[in-house]
């Protein structure tokens, strides 16, 4: 159950660029990739396969219980398992109960893969997590060897961070730091406290024992509610690169082009992030394609009209997004109300949140409580 069971840069000519073109170098670290998931893969899997594939250097273990039929490179090692059994696993680390009753709640272990996983990743230099909605790209282009000496921890996103496989940091997640979370209140809530992200978590316990991060982020962290794939934080002003642009997969790397200056520009990315973004294959498994809207496109020639056309905003994609929110929310509310009315019978609770959440709907400030008669 819980052995492994399996285990140049493109270029449109004359294009200026935003970085100089790096080559690709092997790495002399040795690196191990963790990441549970439970329920069935993105349905674009196969093209994030292909993106591990590229990246020969690193080694990628999975822990599912999709069995769907896959090919799988050889550096990539799958483990089929249960969320279950992954709990059990976990439990025999700790003497107090773990609030562990969703795959969700994973996020909160990933500082602590390195204790956890310790069996897998002898002989490691390094280890990290990344996440199942990731295409990686050229990640030697970004990760080089003397990051790694200079380093015990590389980014601070969820989606993907490497760390240093030694004793001080695979057990860091332990130590107490003043005005920090406690793993122990993370590790027995159930709500996700995003431990490995959080200001006052894991990223603090590094600075407090002068361990050294490297908290450069060059990714492609796309903002979900909108058709155009604009980078997390990115306004959507008419001079932003967004404003007219699309991704690409190109034979292992990931580059936007955009307009400007009344000309393509193309810049290269270690990786894109499709959070919450259900996205359709609408090209095969190749080494080249595009990336934009809501789909995997084969690849054409990148003109102003494309990027336009990729950067169109549409209302029907911005409402789909909205009713996937309310969805997702509604059943949530129903619980609290039930909870107020039907067994707290707090009437006067129930009324005071249900004026608020309307105030705060239509914008406007909240100042008083509703006063029961």
């Amino acid at each position: 159950m819980w052995g492994p069971l399996l285990g140049e840069n493109s270029a449109v000519g004359g294009l200026p660029t935003d970085f100089p073109p790096l080559l690709p170098t092997a790495m002399k670290s040795k690196v191990a990739l963790i990441r549970p998931y439970f329920g069935l893969l993105p349905n674009y899997f196969d093209l994030a396969l292909q993106s591990y594939a590229s990246n020969a250097d690193y080694d990628w273990y999975i822990f599912i219980d999709d069995r769907s039929p896959r090919e799988y490179p050889p550096n990539v090692f799958v483990n089929y398992t249960t969320f279950d059994c992954l709990k059990n696993r976990f439990q025999e680390h700790f003497d107090f109960p773990l609030a562990l009753e969703r795959p969700y709640k994973f996020s909160d272990y990933k500082p602590l893969y390195g204790h956890l996983f310790a069996d897998y990743l002898k002989g490691y230099d390094f280890w990290g997590h990344f996440d199942p909605d990731v295409i990686f790209g050229h990640l030697n282009d970004f990760v080089s060897d003397e990051l790694c000496q200079r380093h015990d921890k590389l980014f601070l996103k969820g989606h993907f961070s490497l760390y240093r496989n030694i004793p001080a940091v695979n057990l860091l997640y332990r130590e107490q730091v003043a005005g920090c979370i406690d793993y122990r209140t993370v590790l027995t809530s159930e709500r996700n406290r995003a431990f490995d992200e959080r200001v006052d978590g894991t990223i603090a316990f590094f600075a407090a024992r002068n361990l050294r991060t490297y908290t450069a982020s060059p990714i492609a962290d796309i903002y979900y509610e909108d058709y155009p794939m604009r980078l997390v934080g990115e306004t959507s002003s008419p001079l932003e690169k967004s404003a007219k642009s699309c991704f690409a997969y190109e034979k292992g790397g990931i580059y936007r082009y955009y307009w400007r200056d009344g000309q393509v520009h193309k810049e290269e990315f270690m990786y894109i992030h499709l959070m919450r973004r259900k996205m359709d294959v609408l090209c095969g498994i190749t080494d080249t394609y595009l990336i934009y809207g809501n789909a995997f496109r084969e690849f054409e020639p990148i003109t102003e009209q494309l990027l336009i056309r990729a950067s169109r905003k549409k209302i029907s994609y911005r409402m789909g997004k909205i009713f996937d929110r309310w969805r997702r929310t509604r059943f949530k509310y129903a619980r609290i109300a039930w909870t107020m009315l039907f067994v707290e019978k707090d009437y006067r609770k129930f009324f005071d949140r249900l004026w608020r959440k309307s105030l705060s709907l239509l914008g406007l400030a909240v100042k008083t409580s509703v006063r029961g008669g």
